[in-house]
């Protein structure tokens, strides 16, 4: 099975769920960011989500790792982000989602190469392909967040924040037979994070202070 059908497949179980996740995103938005610019930090964020995935391939998996990877993946997002060019612009959140959808679309077809020797069935399959679509969520809402906090100023903040959300999704991933608690993680952060910051921030500031005195 790991020979055949996983890492050709695998390949479109990440990227199709991270375009859906973007486009919903982005079309609220009405030209108030340059396709350009989301195209290629996707792309980027493939890249760098690749080359994540093949160090931790060749590393011996310890507790300590449990937490210096999303240590290292955020660093890697915020280098990217923190660019004078996205600084303060309301924008980089989009910019940050984009990045981290592709960093995210990686981890499906990594995760079934690297957990192939556990894939005795296709119960198995699904529980490890669940899980790591969670991760394209997980990635997709911690780019967003620290392109939030980008915008506001606020960068260590929202730094903390992802750093923990992946965090706790690697505990989750420590037994493959529970992963897929990490979709229902991410759906659920993503709900939040498209509410309460992409959404709002698409409005007109206009908009926004009727929605405030509406909900009062």
């Amino acid at each position: 099975m790991a020979n055949g059908f996983i890492p050709e497949s695998s390949l479109l179980l990440g990227i199709i769920p991270a375009l859906i996740l973007l486009y919903l995103s982005i079309r609220q938005w009405h030209e108030k960011f340059l396709e350009k610019i989301v195209f290629l930090l996707f792309i980027f964020g493939i890249i760098s989500g690749f080359l994540i995935a093949i160090v931790q391939s060749q590393i011996y998996f310890t507790f300590e790792l449990l937490f210096i990877y999303p240590l290292l993946e955020q660093i890697i997002k915020v280098i990217i982000l923190n660019l004078r060019r996205f600084q303060e612009r309301k924008e980089t959140i989009i910019y940050g989602l984009s990045l981290g959808l592709g960093f995210g679309s990686i981890y499906p077809p990594a995760s079934l190469l690297l957990l192939s020797n556990e894939i005795y069935s296709p119960i198995t399959l699904v529980q490890i392909l669940l899980g790591s679509i969670g991760l394209v969520f997980l990635h997709g809402i911690t780019g967003a967040l620290l392109g939030y906090g980008i915008y506001q100023g606020k960068l260590p903040r929202f730094y903390i924040y992802s750093v923990l959300i992946l965090i706790i999704a690697n505990f989750i991933r420590i037994d493959y037979r529970v992963q897929w608690i990490n979709l229902i993680f991410g759906c659920l952060l993503f709900w939040y994070v498209q509410t309460n910051i992409i959404k709002k921030e698409a409005l007109p500031s206009g908009s926004r202070k009727r929605t405030k005195r509406n909900e009062t």
